[in-house]
């Protein structure tokens, strides 16, 4: 798969985790905070892959309207980490986490959309399609080397019926 194919199949993942949490009460404390959990490292893993690999590659090879693209998506990456830092340091059962979590998953929604639609066709365009492959392998490998704590994966694969 080339770098493209495994950011989508993030962004599906990801969409997927965030449809379980909303339909979360305060009481799921437990499957809330290992949700999170999830998240949080997902987003770390994706976003610090694009942000050292992908969108430096975009950027040197674009024209000044696609580096603005790949400058809005930094901007996107830094709005939607310290939401999540607010919602990891926030109490489960606090009556802010879900609006602050619904917040996340809406700054998401928006930068996938506009990552899938604009700045992954222009990545297509600009780079080879060696190179994007060449991402892919180094995305798979750092994945897995960034794997999961096992009983956090084994929850989530349990709870999202995903492997």
């Amino acid at each position: 798969m080339d770098i493209i194919a495994h950011l989508k199949a993030d962004h599906a993942k990801l969409a997927s985790i965030f449809e379980r949490l909303c339909s979360t009460t305060t009481r799921a404390t437990k499957t809330r905070t290992e949700l999170a959990a999830v998240i949080e490292h997902e987003l770390e893993v994706h976003m610090s892959f694009e942000e050292t690999m992908l969108y430096p590659a975009i950027k040197a090879a674009a024209d000044e309207e696609g580096q603005d693209l790949t400058r809005e998506s930094y901007a996107e990456h830094t709005a939607a980490s310290d939401t999540l830092g607010r919602l990891m340091k926030m109490q489960t059962d606090d009556e802010m986490w879900k609006a602050t979590m619904t917040v996340l998953k809406e700054e998401i929604e928006h930068h996938v959309k506009e990552e899938e639609g604009q700045l992954f066709p222009l990545a297509r365009k600009l780079l080879s399609g060696d190179a994007l492959q060449t991402m892919g392998e180094q995305y798979a490998a750092v994945k897995a080397k960034a794997k999961h704590p096992d009983h956090v994966a084994e929850h989530h694969t349990q709870l999202v019926g995903m492997h």
